[in-house]
């Protein structure tokens, strides 16, 4: 995995979000559109405190702080200028491996229209719904750049078993509720067949797949 570029810019505390049942309709963009920024939000992050949820992948899992190597040894990571989620054009970046450790991105290419991914984060849930899938060269950082609105990143390493592109999956902010006490894992909400049903297992690093 390449190593992030250095944070541009730091933003001020954010406000406090209200817990609404729904997004308001045009919500005002809280940080500079094309930035790679960190937040102290950002900087007190711990282990766990957020939960990264993707029915189509059979993900409940928590998000660990960072993208090192150590790191993503454990799980998926959160990059250093990953925003917390919430309204406002907040880019939550999350990255994992495909092909070693947990491989929990494995099949990250197989989301698709209709899906939605959940965060569990400060006694909320939020919604994401897929919007698109991009592959770009393992130095552009582009796709987690704060954009004009709030989204889910999520990055691996593509083709599976090398670095030399990145996988990118975005989905869009469309709901913020509070975290019901039985929570379970939500149904794979598009009509295709969910290929995580079939995975073995086995959650050693496969050899056969790392580059010479």
């Amino acid at each position: 995995m390449k190593k992030q570029p250095k944070p541009q810019e730091s933003a001020p505390p954010s406000s406090s979000i209200a817990p609404p049942s729904s997004l308001q309709e045009e919500p005002v963009p809280a940080f500079p559109v094309g930035k790679l920024i960190t937040t102290p939000e950002r900087e007190a992050y711990v282990d766990g405190e957020m939960t990264l949820i993707v029915p189509r992948l059979n993900l409940d899992i928590p998000v660990f702080d960072g993208n090192s190597e150590e790191v993503m040894s454990k799980g998926v990571g959160l990059y250093d200028y990953g925003q917390l989620p919430g309204e406002g054009n907040r880019n939550t970046s999350i990255v994992g491996h495909r092909d070693i450790y947990g491989q929990e991105f494995y099949y990250i290419d197989t989301i698709v229209s209709g899906d939605l991914l959940y965060l569990e984060y400060d006694g909320m849930q939020y919604t994401y719904e897929y919007e698109s899938t991009e592959i770009v060269d393992a130095e552009n950082w582009d796709p987690i750049r704060v954009k004009e609105y709030p989204c889910l990143t999520l990055t691996s390493c593509d083709p599976i078993g090398t670095s030399l592109n990145r996988i990118i999956v975005t989905s869009r902010l469309v709901d913020i509720s509070p975290i019901q006490e039985e929570s379970h894992m939500p149904e794979v909400s598009s009509k295709e067949e969910n290929p995580m049903e079939f995975v073995p297992q086995d959650n050693s690093p496969n050899s056969e797949m790392l580059p010479e």
